[in-house]
């Protein structure tokens, strides 16, 4: 019981409060960023119950949607990152047929490593193309 109450208190409930404030499709990422940060206080075996979960139903973390939170973002270098990579994005290839919606893989350890870490940081851009 004191498990899941913590898992609520730490986790859960301030994710829920920062949806509410801000519900925006353009705010997921930074959403998702959060729930991996604050769930990190977790034992590695329930980290292990915990991180599949998150990875299931993380797509937010897909190319396209952290560039459209990367895009809206406050800090001008975030933008002008964003604007890079879609500039890199339009270079490359076009695919034909339709595409099938992946979420890539999230980087849990590299997500939290630093203080500094960013919600750009969630998912390895050198495998993953916004345009795939």
């Amino acid at each position: 019981m004191v498990t899941i109450v913590t898992f609520i208190v730490r986790v859960y409930a301030p994710i829920w409060f920062n949806i509410k404030l801000k519900p925006s499709c353009k705010d997921g990422a930074i959403h998702l960023f959060m729930m991996i940060k604050n769930s990190r206080y977790q034992t590695d075996a329930m980290e292990a119950i915990a991180d599949p979960a998150i990875q299931r139903n993380s797509y937010f973390a897909h190319p396209e949607n952290l560039l459209l939170s990367m895009m809206t973002d406050d800090r001008p270098h975030i933008r002008e990152l964003a604007l890079r990579r879609i500039l890199k994005a339009r270079d490359q290839s076009k695919r034909k047929g339709v595409r099938q919606f992946t979420v890539p893989p999230i980087n849990f350890d590299k997500t939290v490593q630093s203080k500094l870490s960013i919600y750009t940081t969630m998912i390895d851009w050198t495998t993953s193309h916004p345009s795939e």
